[in-house]
């Protein structure tokens, strides 16, 4: 066949059939290896968990109608706190920086427009406690301070019962006599209100006022 003979033959028979074997275990070999070999899968990159922010509790107290204690989250403005409590028409928040960040257990004393401190200043922001002294505010005397001028005749129900002994169903009794009467002339007009005696008006008289 080919030209060959029978002895030839066999030997190009046989190496042919080594070439093929050896082709043969080289491609098993290469395919075991590729079943052994570990498949490794990229696991899903969680999103970083944002941090809970806690809560804070700040005071508030001055020319606003529920003046008290709030609870905001960390990282909030001094803007925030008076928004909850609500301020008076008579408040004056040129003189408070709305922007600054709050603090825990931080007082916020919201001034009434024209009021002055001990020295007679009216100038500088005083929401918190070194700007406070300025008013001669502490934390001794800052509830007592914060409820001060109370305006008898334009007071709400929420501010009136800041004031030292009167509670929330005298101060509904405040509202009706001045409804009933027109605005108090004096501040000891105001002991013609059922339940304010001699000595609860001795109390309040300090503190507030009729314009």
């Amino acid at each position: 066949m080919f030209g060959l003979d029978l002895k030839q033959f066999a030997l190009v028979f046989l190496l042919v059939c080594a070439i093929i074997f050896g082709v043969g275990y080289k491609t098993a070999q290469f395919n075991e290896r590729r079943t052994a070999e570990p498949v490794i899968t990229a696991k899903p990159v969680e999103p970083p968990q944002q941090e809970k922010k806690k809560n804070i509790a700040v005071y508030v107290v001055g020319a606003v109608k529920n003046p008290g204690v709030y609870t905001l989250t960390d990282g909030s403005r001094v803007v925030e706190a008076i928004e909850k409590a609500e301020t008076v028409k008579e408040a004056d928040l040129t003189r408070i920086n709305l922007a600054e960040v709050v603090k825990d257990e931080m007082p916020i004393y919201v001034p009434r427009k024209g009021e002055m401190g001990p020295s007679g200043g009216s100038d500088g922001v005083i929401s918190t406690d070194s700007g406070m002294r300025s008013f001669g505010l502490n934390n001794s005397n800052l509830g007592r301070l914060g409820k001060a001028k109370v305006n008898i005749n334009t007071a709400r129900s929420g501010e009136l019962d800041q004031l030292t002994g009167i509670g929330p169903a005298l101060a509904e009794r405040i509202i009706d006599y001045r409804n009933e009467h027109g605005k108090f002339n004096n501040i000891s007009e105001l002991k013609q209100v059922s339940g304010i005696g001699t000595n609860k008006f001795e109390e309040i008289k300090e503190h507030i006022a009729i314009k």
